[in-house]
């Protein structure tokens, strides 16, 4: 957590979260409520992306807005459409990535204190987790959440995921909540080989399985992410 919430200081934000939320976003700033986003990341950029919309910057009002929920917090928001499958690299209490733009001597103190609030409470103070630790955190009701906000999708676009085997269960579930599931395209310079990757995740419950096989498209460019035409 600490490295992630260092890097994303130092290092600018990845512009092609600002681009995608630049397309995606309502007049209201909602995400356009026909995506849902399913992400392994640990980083905050989707959150990092949004302060430059709207005037609120708080970080747990922007997480709201952008209805993010980690596996381990699981937050109580009235819409769900960012699920963080392995949490979010920072602490649950803090405001780092709200109240610095660059290293200095208070920002590590407050790391630190972060760090060290979260050693005494039994790592309770930090969001970051694994989906595939024993399902410690995976809950029914996290999983209901997820199938109820995919069940009816139709089109998946994967973006720099090379399906790994040790997340294959949950991968596996995830293509369970979609039996609606009939095209797919994979964004990454090595799509193809991806691909081969993503045939051993289809489930003998998903009934449209030899339709997805004849309906997966590589797409090898990555200066942006892509939005498919059905959108």
């Amino acid at each position: 957590s600490i490295f992630f919430i260092l890097e994303q200081i130092i290092i600018k934000k990845d512009g092609r979260y600002d681009t995608f939320l630049a397309s995606v976003l309502d007049s209201n700033l909602n995400i356009d409520n026909r995506i849902s986003i399913l992400t392994w990341n640990y980083d905050s950029q989707f959150e990092l992306a949004y302060k430059e919309y709207g005037e609120n910057k708080d970080y747990q009002s922007i997480r709201n807005k952008l209805g993010i929920v980690d596996l381990k917090v699981q937050e109580n928001n009235t819409k769900t459409q960012i699920f963080k499958l392995n949490g979010t690299a920072n602490f649950a209490n803090s405001k780092i990535l709200n109240n610095y733009s660059a290293i200095n001597d208070l920002l590590f103190i407050d790391i630190f204190n972060n760090y060290v609030k979260s050693r005494i409470s039994n790592y309770n103070d930090s969001q970051i987790s694994f989906a595939w630790d024993n399902e410690k955190y995976l809950n029914t009701n996290y999983k209901e959440s997820i199938r109820k906000t995919i069940c009816d999708a139709q089109t998946l676009v994967i973006i720099g995921y090379t399906f790994p085997f040790f997340n294959r269960k949950i991968d596996r579930m995830i293509f369970d909540y979609m039996p609606n599931l009939n095209k797919i395209y994979i964004q990454d310079p090595n799509a193809n080989q991806i691909i081969q990757n993503l045939e051993p995740i289809y489930s003998l419950k998903n009934i449209n399985r030899d339709t997805l096989r004849k309906n997966v498209i590589p797409i090898t460019y990555t200066d942006q992410f892509y939005l498919p035409p059905e959108l």
